[in-house]
């Protein structure tokens, strides 16, 4: 599992600059923690316990988080549901008390674990870039700036990743399941492929609210990772499901919360997106021509973070690529 790019760590850390927490209620029981730096992260509180959906960004904001919660009730926190295995949604998990029950779609554990092989991997990484940067520093040399900047990035992931491994999932989920917290249900539903290859989403059914991890970024341009199993036809077939429903509260990944409106904002979206990508591959334009030549979608207007475009035509562009040379 790599690394948000810095272009996306850049614009959170711009939209969200603080670590620390406060909570607001949305609905009976439900909660969503506020002033994160990452993706809506929410607790529901039952008579036995406590679900929490999405732990933050760093191990500082999962311990926020705890402590919001703590702040509500001192009812256990009995399962922590990750949407998907991107960092800014589990590298707070490690903060959560021993105990709690991690719970994903299948495929969150070897995102997991290459997080964790990428995280013992740092300290080797570190002292190889203050070795490269004092050997140009003693010469003299170009290019220490970038590298000063490069031994910066690097000293920030290792904050970000903790001096704990992330907990792997202990129930591992394909289809849909119910858990209780008493008096109240909660159900987990895998929602890949979409997203990535390991998505999911939760649904509290008593409120009819849903929490869609990042098949939908309201207000804001999608993020597309190509190389964790990003599929755009089956994100719009996901949110079509999700559409169904008709939840009366959806809470995004990232951005504003809504109604079902904001799942077909969503969809809508994407389904622009691959339309102007295949006209692109029908016109006979490489990738890097069909990136430069799409610079703006129909619904995009007042999107944030334009700069996410390129990034996702290079991602629909490569996954027809796949699907035309597959077996």
């Amino acid at each position: 599992m790599k690394r948000l790019p810095l272009l996306l760590v850049t614009v959170l850390l711009v939209v969200f600059p603080l670590w620390g927490a406060n909570s607001k209620l949305l609905a009976p029981g439900l909660y969503q923690v506020t002033s994160l730096k990452g993706g809506n992260v929410l607790f529901y509180v039952g008579s036995s316990g406590v679900a929490v959906v999405d732990s933050g960004t760093a191990p500082a904001e999962g311990k926020a988080v705890v402590n919001e919660i703590r702040s509500v009730t001192d009812k256990p926190i009995l399962y922590l549901f990750l949407t998907h295995g991107h960092p800014d949604h589990v590298q707070g998990a490690c903060a959560f008390p021993e105990g709690t029950m991690v719970v994903g779609s299948q495929g969150l554990d070897k995102a997991l674990l290459a997080m964790e092989k990428a995280r013992q991997a740092l300290p080797a990484r570190i002292r190889e870039q203050r070795e490269t940067l004092e050997r140009l520093r003693k010469e003299n040399a170009q290019g220490i700036l970038a590298e000063e900047k490069r031994l910066q990035d690097l000293l920030e992931e290792e904050k970000e990743y903790g001096q704990s491994p992330i907990p792997l999932p202990e129930l591992l989920v394909e289809g849909r399941i119910t858990l209780s917290l008493g008096d109240r249900n909660v159900e987990f539903l895998s929602a890949s492929p979409s997203h990535t290859s390991d998505s999911g989403v939760v649904l509290f059914p008593s409120i009819n609210a849903l929490h869609t991890g990042d098949l939908v970024f309201s207000g804001i341009y999608p993020y597309f990772d190509f190389e964790g199993g990003c599929d755009s036809a089956g994100w719009i077939a996901q949110l079509k499901k999700l559409q169904a429903w008709s939840p009366r509260l959806v809470i995004p990944g990232h951005g504003d919360l809504g109604g079902a409106e904001i799942l077909q904002a969503q969809a809508t979206l994407l389904e622009e997106l691959r339309r102007e990508v295949l006209s692109a591959r029908e016109r006979g334009l490489s990738r890097e021509e069909a990136i430069k030549s799409i610079r703006t979608l129909p619904s995009d207007k007042g999107l944030r973070w334009p700069e996410i475009l390129p990034r996702a035509v290079d991602a629909v562009y490569r996954e027809m690529d796949r699907k035309t040379t597959a077996p």
